[in-house]
């Protein structure tokens, strides 16, 4: 029943005009009330103030009793909103409910929350669509400014590992490329370090492997050499020479003078051999020199060549200085032990013969 009061010309009350829906029939209500049913599932139901239905899409369903629905229960308190039910054929639905005062009606109107979600992410679908190149470029952007921050620091990281395990072998300092401020200076700091610790190395290296009266290669160097051309079964040969009358030299001219005549002595070394062969003061007035793939025949004339000089050149004791020399050479039958015993040997042989002499070491055959 739907009812409108009436009024005169001059406002005064003249009744009502009234009107029934039979909802059952087809009527202007059904008309309005059905355009909300829809093929995706989604429909809408009217209550009364008791709970009953008083419009449904299925007609059958009119007049039915649903006060237990939660929905229906908050319309008859006149309440108006919306929420997540489940209907009674187990179908989550998201509802949405209205108290209409003029009629104590309440309207509901539910969509399957399946059909209302799928829109919502088909946009979603549609805006990861079009963002995801944007997206993924602005990622490969921002990986490869990280690792242009990230590059120089692994670098500096891994040189200073290979600093912290590399010993007394500092390598040079590599080219980093940095881009900003802070990796710059970092890489300038490092460097300066680097360069700082490869020379002291280099001076504590240098000065642990060589005689600092002299500037030869000291003992140890020469027994490392050995070891090393031994080990790799190089061919060499090897002088060993001693100043004839060095203790004379101490006690009429002095230690000083004996030092400069040693010095004297290690310069002529060094301009009577060639590249690649190594000079070195063996221990007090006693020198070595080390002659890689060298026969015995060029050994001997590098020998007399230097003996010869030294017999003829003035020294810092004003007249020369005489040497006597052995020459020795490796060989399959020896090992290194016994080629600097024969060779010292035939050195103290050109001494008890007269010095200024140069002698082979004896053949064990």
């Amino acid at each position: 029943m739907v009812s409108t009061p009436l009024w005169d010309e001059n406002g005064n009350y003249a009744g009502f005009l009234g009107g029934t829906f039979y909802l059952e029939q087809d009527n202007t209500l059904h008309e309005f009330l059905g355009k909300h049913f829809y093929e995706d599932g989604s429909y809408l139901y009217v209550v009364d103030q008791n709970g009953t239905l008083i419009y449904h899409p299925e007609e059958e369903r009119i007049g039915q009793m649903v006060d237990g629905n939660s929905v229906v229960q908050k319309l008859m308190d006149q309440k108006s909103g919306a929420e997540r039910v489940v209907n009674t054929q187990g179908v989550p639905m998201l509802t949405g409910y209205a108290y209409v005062p003029s009629a104590n009606w309440g309207i509901v109107s539910q969509t399957p929350e399946e059909e209302a979600l799928a829109p919502t992410l088909k946009v979603v679908l549609d805006m990861f669509g079009y963002i995801s190149p944007f997206f993924i470029l602005l990622l490969l952007i921002s990986f490869s400014l990280t690792q242009k921050m990230v590059n120089p620091l692994r670098q500096l990281a891994n040189y200073a590992k290979s600093v912290r395990t590399a010993g007394t072998e500092v390598q040079p300092f590599p080219t980093i490329p940095t881009w900003y401020y802070e990796a710059e200076q970092i890489n300038h700091a490092f460097q300066q370090y680097a360069e700082t610790l490869r020379h002291k190395m280099n001076v504590i290296k240098r000065e642990s492997l060589t005689d600092p009266l002299t500037g030869l290669a000291n003992r140890r160097y020469i027994e490392n050499t050995l070891r090393q051309w031994t080990e790799t079964k190089k061919q060499f040969s090897v002088l060993l020479l001693d100043v004839d009358g060095f203790k004379k030299v101490n006690d009429e001219f002095g230690h000083q003078t004996g030092d400069e005549v040693l010095r004297f002595l290690s310069q002529a070394m060094k301009q009577h051999v060639r590249k690649g062969d190594i000079c070195g003061r063996y221990g007090g007035e006693e020198f070595i020199v080390l002659l890689p793939e060298t026969s015995a025949e060029t050994a001997y004339l590098m020998a007399e060549s230097l003996r010869m000089f030294m017999s003829d050149t003035v020294s810092p004791t004003g007249e020369p200085v005489t040497i006597s020399l052995g020459v020795g050479t490796i060989a399959p039958q020896i090992d290194t032990k016994t080629l600097l015993a024969l060779t010292d040997e035939a050195m103290y042989k050109a001494k008890q013969e007269g010095r200024n002499q140069t002698k082979l070491m004896r053949t064990i055959v």
